[in-house]
């Protein structure tokens, strides 16, 4: 039952025990919620209705001790965080301000993890599309934190429960994020699946034109995304596609599977090859060269997956697909110029080891060891002098 009802006259069930002078009733419905605060059509309040010095003491005290809680905004969101909707109640009861955000915007209802915390705070007057510094509602944060709280079903409920009350869910933060994107992101597919069950769209882009598709974290958000329409084609403001995005194999896997180009590049040539071997994915090189990726393709600067490559193992198995290992970028710099001057040394030594050219040079004229001496790679210069 809600402690806090009152009758035709204004008069609750605390106002009944307080004047029947009942301190256990009158602690538990205190405990429960009830109005301390509140008054009946006269103006009467509990704590003027009871004559009896230890239930008016007790009525005085959490009186005043929810008027200070009241104002303090630490406190109103640990109730809200906690779930204590009983607590919360409370301090909307003593007059909490249930918008004022903290210092970086955050308002209690941007921390609510359960359902009856949203629909408690939106009863109460909360401010549905408020912003933090970082333009994000309460709906973002619902979607954006759900990887981190995914063992509580708490984020989802608040995403059904936000939902409910009227979010807007294209809403982006200052960067046109959206709460499909964040979720996305996050790999929480019942997430995804609830905002796109609520109309979401897939075509919505962030200020740099990047879709949900190209923020997937997993194989079977990128599928969800895909059957609800997403371009496995689509291209961001500098031309980038959801496969140079990709975050793992598995989504490479099905973006793949879907038709994605292997060979497509952004306006400076940069394919999703050449990310796999910088980001020394080696199961996506694999996964890309298997699916007719080109080793060859060069950047506009005339750079190739092998001069990208961070690890030995990506290094050996783009020179098994091909690549020619003694060519050169715009700049006259093989792949052992760049790794010398980047001090990769595990690189450097399978380079050397498959044939590079040590004694190559630059248009400037300098070789790797040369380059490695001056930005200081002591022991990168010692294996390269000694080839």
């Amino acid at each position: 039952a809600d402690p806090t009802v009152s009758d035709a006259t204004g008069t609750s069930a605390l106002m009944l025990a307080a004047r029947q002078n009942d301190l256990a009733t009158t602690r538990a419905l205190v405990r429960a919620g009830a109005g301390v605060h509140a008054k009946d059509r006269v103006g009467r309040s509990a704590l003027s209705l009871s004559t009896n010095e230890i239930v008016r003491n007790f009525l005085e005290t959490a009186e005043e001790t929810l008027s200070a809680e009241a104002q303090d905004s630490a406190v109103i969101g640990e109730a809200v965080r906690s779930g204590s909707t009983v607590h919360l109640q409370g301090l909307i009861n003593a007059g909490a301000d249930i918008n004022a955000a903290d210092a970086a915007g955050v308002t209690p209802l941007m921390q609510a993890m359960s359902r009856d915390v949203v629909q408690l705070l939106m009863k109460a007057g909360a401010d549905l599309e408020a912003t933090d510094q970082s333009g994000r509602t309460a709906l973002i944060h619902a979607s954006r934190t759900a990887l981190i709280h995914a063992v509580r079903k708490g984020n989802l409920e608040v995403v059904l429960a936000l939902l409910e009350c009227g979010a807007c869910i294209d809403a982006g933060d200052r960067n046109d994020k959206t709460a499909l994107m964040f979720a996305a992101e996050a790999g929480h597919d019942e997430i995804v699946q609830a905002l796109l069950g609520a109309g979401a769209s897939v075509a919505v882009a962030t200020d740099t034109g990047r879709t949900a598709l190209m923020f997937a974290g997993t194989s079977d958000i990128t599928r969800i995304l895909l059957d609800a329409g997403a371009g496995v084609a689509e291209r961001d403001e500098i031309r980038r596609t959801a496969l140079i995005f990709s975050a793992n194999e598995g989504v490479t896997s099905v973006l793949i599977a879907r038709g994605a180009d292997v060979n497509a590049a952004d306006d400076d040539g940069n394919t999703a090859l050449m990310v796999a071997a910088n980001d020394g994915e080696a199961a996506i090189l694999s996964l890309l060269l298997r699916a007719g990726a080109d080793s060859s393709a060069m950047t506009v600067r005339g750079r190739t997956a092998l001069m990208f490559s961070s690890t030995a193992e990506n290094a050996g198995l783009l020179i098994e697909s091909g690549v020619e290992l003694n060519g050169t970028d715009k700049d006259g710099n093989t792949a052992l110029h760049r790794v010398a001057e980047d001090g990769e040394q595990e690189v450097a030594s399978a380079l050397l080891a498959i044939g590079i050219d040590a004694a190559a040079r630059n248009l400037a004229g300098r070789t790797a060891a040369e380059l490695a001496t001056t930005a200081g790679h002591k022991d990168l210069v010692k294996l390269l002098q000694g080839h």
